[in-house]
């Protein structure tokens, strides 16, 4: 089930499956993190770099949020900001969330960060 934590001095978000991880920061979000600790098993390229990782016995995916097109151009990860209840990271990943309990085979949404 989804917590969520707002770090309101640092100015983060976060929502995450504590099952899986007790108290996400701001660093985790990004590849030196994973990179430090030899974690990273691969990476894609597209609207960014998209790094894999192995932690713990798990696979994560670690994804920064670009847009994509012409407004990619100009505002590559801005968005209108309409609350971080409605904000991209947390609909997905609840929509993630909300798709296990249907049986469908989608990956587990392990935490997401604005």
């Amino acid at each position: 089930m989804a917590t969520i934590r707002r770090d309101i001095g640092a100015g983060h978000h976060f929502i995450f499956d504590d099952t899986l991880v007790s108290h996400p920061n701001a660093e985790m979000f990004t590849p030196d993190f994973w990179q430090l600790q030899d974690k990273i098993t691969g990476q894609a390229k597209g609207r960014g770099t998209t790094i894999f990782i192995e932690h713990e016995g798990q696979r994560w995916v670690l994804r920064h949020f670009k847009r994509g097109g012409l407004v990619g151009k100009v505002l590559s990860d801005q968005y209108l900001f309409i609350g971080v209840e409605r904000s991209r990271p947390f609909e997905e990943f609840r929509l993630l969330e909300y798709m296990r309990t249907q049986g469908l085979l989608v990956p587990i949404p392990v935490a997401a960060r604005i």
